[in-house]
């Protein structure tokens, strides 16, 4: 994801994201450059289609949540478009 933002030229937060990303790096020993994910992650096992479909509703909340869009489906780098039937830039494969 990070090469990815960083060659989109167009995206207008690309900067500030670059810098964000940099910065919650350096706070974690464990990472040498960036930090995407928030650390700790915590694994869990999606034993059923609904606990699947609600931990993916979760995840497409996350931009909503942070302020960055106001609805799921608004955020580019996410798949909430693809699950609402709208044009989605990221590929998505169903397993």
């Amino acid at each position: 994801m990070f090469q990815t933002l960083h060659a989109n030229l167009q995206e207008s937060r690309r900067q500030w994201l670059e810098w964000m990303l940099h910065k919650q790096g350096e706070f974690n020993p464990r990472n040498t450059h960036i930090q995407l994910w928030q650390q700790p992650s915590h694994n869990v096992e999606l034993q059923s289609e609904t606990m699947l479909r609600q931990k993916l509703e979760y995840i497409h909340q996350n931009p909503v949540r942070a302020g960055i869009c106001y609805r799921a489906e608004d955020y580019v780098y996410s798949s909430a478009s693809f699950y609402a039937g709208m044009e989605a830039v990221l590929r998505v494969d169903l397993v």
